[in-house]
């Protein structure tokens, strides 16, 4: 296609026979690819240009003998509207997994067994839950999407969520406790994140239930993948407004757009070259940001590996573990037994500095013993994946830490001329989740369109 390229020496355009595209998207995680299918519906000319090899981002499943785990994102919650309509789109079967029975919070080899999002079975639990829930449903966020205009944001913002459970407990154990399940069910660092964030996150997914796709979470990658045009191995360097045209190069192919959207995190998009640069405020943004982390652990026994007993396939740790959560992930009808850790935010550190043996011999004596397993019970597969380390970027997830909403709200998806942002990161109601990536990937997709 013959297309008028701008010279900045003469001012003027010169004839170029390089394709000229719509839209370019930057990066084939969810946020991406939604984006994508949402310019593609409305009949624009989208390219999509990886890094990587494979699409999918934070989502990465494995085929092990006849089972597909979940090395990346698993778990669908009922309140993520915007990806069940997108799995009912693509003809997914989506399905409730199911956890009968009671959980545990496990401290020292002993386990407490409660029911519900967190313990509330004796008197003084049940006053410090009383006294936290009420707080949490009497913070008023007046609009949810933009959180940092309510009449409290600023108190809320400077504060960390680890010291606002404190404040609304009367036990330090019981707050250290809550802080673990907590941690466990946002798998983020709640000491890092401030109170307004965590809350606004809460309030709209609060709901413990988990949900699946049938055939692992990579379905849905496939499914968006297969009509999107991606060119792999191809990492951004430089994006370069020319008039009212982009150049996006790569380390070995130059681009061109009318439009582009960046849709990944933002301490990866914070590496790209941008002339004329962003702006001081995003610049801002970014440099407060930090990179979180999660190392997920998956392993798999020969049937009847321990008692399920009264325990409802969810575990929570205090400190003296490797890891903050343990879930029973496996299905009625399977050969296998298969259960999955998570290590989150500080606690990463128990395992840094180990071996992959090593960190596989202290995990699995971890659980052998919290579940009372016999010494001589044998794992079939053991997988482990770090989240931060490379080729996965610099976080697991992407912290905001206090006071960056109230001071740098406005530049957070802030458009830049003619690019566009999308991360999960960037979506304030469901920051840093698969509902959050599909959102903000779809409003990046909808502002262009001009809807």
């Amino acid at each position: 296609m013959m297309v008028h390229r701008y010279d900045h020496h003469t001012k003027n355009y010169k004839l170029s026979t390089e394709r000229l595209y719509d839209v370019i998207v930057v990066g084939a995680g969810l946020s991406g690819l939604s984006a994508s299918q949402q310019l593609l519906l409305a009949g624009k000319d989208v390219l999509v240009l990886e890094a990587g090899m494979q699409a999918g981002g934070k989502i990465e499943s494995k085929l092990v003998e006849d089972l597909v785990l979940d090395l990346g994102a698993q778990w669908i919650s009922p309140g993520y509207e915007q990806v069940l309509q997108l799995c009912e789109l693509l003809g997914l079967q989506v399905e409730k997994k199911e956890f009968p029975g009671k959980n545990f919070y496990a401290t020292n080899g002993i386990r407490k067994y409660f029911t519900g999002m967190i313990p509330t079975h004796k008197i003084s639990d049940r006053l410090n839950a009383s006294r936290l829930l009420s707080g949490l449903e009497k913070t008023r966020i007046p609009d949810p999407e933009k959180p940092w205009l309510g009449s409290d944001a600023n108190k809320l913002d400077k504060l960390r969520f680890g010291h606002y459970i404190k404040q609304k407990t009367y036990s330090s154990n019981y707050s250290e406790m809550i802080r673990n399940i907590v941690e466990s069910r946002f798998l983020n660092g709640i000491n890092q994140v401030s109170a307004l964030e965590a809350i606004n996150n809460w309030k709209a997914g609060s709901n413990g239930d988990k949900w699946v796709i049938v055939g692992g979470m990579d379905q849905l990658v496939r499914k968006l993948t297969q009509e999107v045009d991606i060119h792999y191995q191809q990492p951004v360097t430089s994006v370069i407004q020319e008039g009212r045209l982009l150049k996006i190069k790569t380390l070995n192919r130059n681009y061109r757009c009318r439009s582009a959207i960046i849709a990944i995190p933002p301490l990866q998009a914070a590496g790209i070259n941008y002339i004329p640069a962003v702006s001081g405020g995003k610049e801002k943004l970014w440099n407060s940001i930090e990179g979180g982390r999660i190392i997920k652990s998956l392993l798999v026994f020969e049937s009847q590996a321990w008692k399920k007993g009264l325990w409802s396939g969810q575990g929570f740790f205090n400190e003296d573990y490797a890891f903050n959560a343990l879930f029973d992930i496996g299905t009625a009808g399977q050969a296998r037994d298969i259960l999955c850790t998570y290590t989150i935010g500080d606690r990463c550190r128990k395992l840094e500095g180990l071996t992959e043996a090593e960190k596989k011999e202290l995990i699995l004596h971890q659980v052998k013993s919290i579940l009372q397993m016999p010494t001589d019970t044998q794992v079939r597969h053991f997988l482990i994946r770090d989240w931060k380390t490379p080729p996965n970027g610099p976080g697991a997830y992407h912290i905001f830490p206090p006071g960056t909403l109230t001071d740098y709200a406005a530049y957070i998806d802030q458009r830049e001329g003619q690019i566009y942002w999308a991360a999960a990161e960037y979506d304030h109601l469901f920051r840093g989740t698969l509902e959050g990536a599909v959102r903000s990937g779809r409003k990046a997709a909808d502002a262009i369109l001009g809807i």
